[in-house]
């Protein structure tokens, strides 16, 4: 409606505009033999009006009713419609605001350092929230662990994810994924075997493939906040060889990172777009921001606790400053 009336503000008559906007939409689409028109063989999809919108655009403010494929819809039923609807958003709404209680995933044996509970947001409303674990192994190794859940909505059914992957100093020794849904279960599991790792897949049970990766990887990235944590405690600036997961296919990728001079932030081009991370001393992510594509998304941290010690320590000229501008304010970019 708003645009019928940009139409008109610009010159055109109001029947111009809804010729426009119906027929000509129609024609522009090339379904004009079966929308647009009131006319024989046209699909019955039409707005029953008190007045002739030629006059004025207002008549479409108040619809009488509609006619949807030949059924007539009076406007009590639509406005019962559209009050449902509105319900239907609300507790939708309401849902996604509510704490998401994320259980711990599977840790294995050894001493828990870290632990931290994050949510990922994109425009502001959580698409998921994830439940971090770091321990260290009695053999020397660290394990990363997450278990990440995504709740879905009307129209995409919700995962449960579990991740971890183990290292020993700097070296990705192996990982595990399992990604559940209603409809399956898809398991992934690395293992290094010499210099690269040797990656299995298997959807419900069953044996999908094997491949081997062509470089020497150095991070299995899933959008979690393990990918984050991982880059602070072992890269460097410059080239890194990473898997992530295009669905289900893994995929190598180089990425880059940069250590910003001003205020440490770590900057990261994933070769899918770009990471950007700011790290507290005890060597998890204050705050993250993600692009790929054209998905953006934020990571806040919602709660931490470091077990025996500072955590993940890092070295001062690793741990992000806040600009001096900004003060106090937005200092853990919404965590705690």
């Amino acid at each position: 409606m708003r645009e019928l009336d940009l139409w008109v503000g610009a010159g055109f008559t109001p029947a111009q505009a809804l010729r426009a906007a119906t027929a000509g939409a129609a024609e522009a689409l090339g379904v004009g033999g079966v929308r647009g028109h009131i006319a024989p063989e046209q699909i019955a999809d039409m707005v029953v009006l008190a007045s002739d919108p030629r006059e004025s655009l207002a008549a479409l403010r108040a619809p009488e009713g509609v006619v949807l494929r030949g059924r007539f819809l009076p406007r009590a039923e639509l406005e019962e419609r559209l009050e449902a609807l509105r319900a239907s958003q609300r507790a939708q709404l309401a849902a996604l605001e509510a704490p998401l209680e994320v259980p711990l995933p599977k840790l294995p044996e050894g001493s828990l350092v870290l632990e931290a509970r994050y949510e990922t947001r994109a425009f502001g409303l959580r698409v998921s929230a994830e439940h971090v674990a770091v321990v260290r192994e009695p053999d020397g190794a660290t394990s990363y662990c997450t278990r990440l859940i995504a709740p879905g909505g009307p129209a995409s059914a919700g995962t449960d994810v579990e991740f971890s992957q183990r290292f020993r100093e700097d070296d990705l020794e192996s990982f595990a994924l399992a990604i559940r849904s209603p409809q399956f279960e898809l398991t992934i599991h690395g293992l290094r075997v010499g210099d690269l790792l040797q990656v299995e897949r298997r959807k419900n049970g069953v044996f999908l493939d094997n491949q081997r990766a062509h470089k020497r990887l150095e991070l299995v990235d899933i959008g979690s906040a393990l990918t984050d944590i991982v880059i602070a405690q072992y890269w460097k600036e410059g080239s890194h060889d990473t898997l992530y997961f295009d669905g289900p296919n893994p995929v190598e990728s180089a990425w880059r990172l940069e250590i910003a001079a001003d205020d440490r932030r770590f900057l990261v081009a994933t070769g899918q777009g770009a990471l950007v991370t700011g790290f507290g001393p005890e060597g998890a992510p204050l705050f993250s921001f993600r692009r790929a594509g054209n998905a953006h998304t934020e990571l806040v941290r919602l709660d931490l606790r470091t077990f025996g010690g500072p955590g993940l320590p890092l070295a001062n000229e690793r741990v992000f400053v806040h600009p001096e501008s900004a003060g106090d304010e937005g200092a853990d970019g919404g965590g705690k």
